[in-house]
């Protein structure tokens, strides 16, 4: 496993499902943002971002799961999963650039909701994790 250097200290990720993910991610030209919140040196999420909108990703198990974000609304959150079978998916380009898509939801097939993108920097400013590209 590869390590990462982040925030005064070496962090690996959690499987290789992640780890891949976040190669993929990088070979795409997308920036990769992890928290300060790591338990045990452990990189077991980042998010994705294309300067644009961002997306989520997690190890889960001996894979990953992929969510959207949005700015959180009312009825709709602030993000889909978009991971497969039982909430467990493998390291993806297809997938991680999904994360990164504009969606509009019906609920119930009675109104729509808009899925207002926000970039990775709004959301960061109002969080009070420290995040730190990697």
């Amino acid at each position: 496993m590869m390590t990462i250097n982040a925030f005064g200290k070496e962090l690996k990720f959690k499987n290789k499902e992640l780890e891949l993910t976040y190669k993929l991610s990088k070979e795409q030209g997308y920036r990769v943002h992890t928290s300060i919140a790591q338990a045990k040196d452990v990189i077991t999420y980042f998010y994705i971002d294309n300067g644009i909108s961002y997306g989520y990703v997690e190890a889960r198990y001996s894979g990953v799961s992929y969510s959207t974000c949005h700015k959180p609304k009312k009825y709709i959150g602030s993000g889909y999963s978009i991971t497969g079978l039982n909430n467990i998916d493998v390291a993806s380009i297809e997938k991680i650039n999904e994360t990164l898509k504009h969606y509009t939801i019906s609920r119930d097939g009675r109104y729509k909701v808009n899925a207002e993108r926000q970039t990775f920097s709004e959301f960061s400013e109002k969080e009070f994790i420290k995040f730190e590209e990697i």
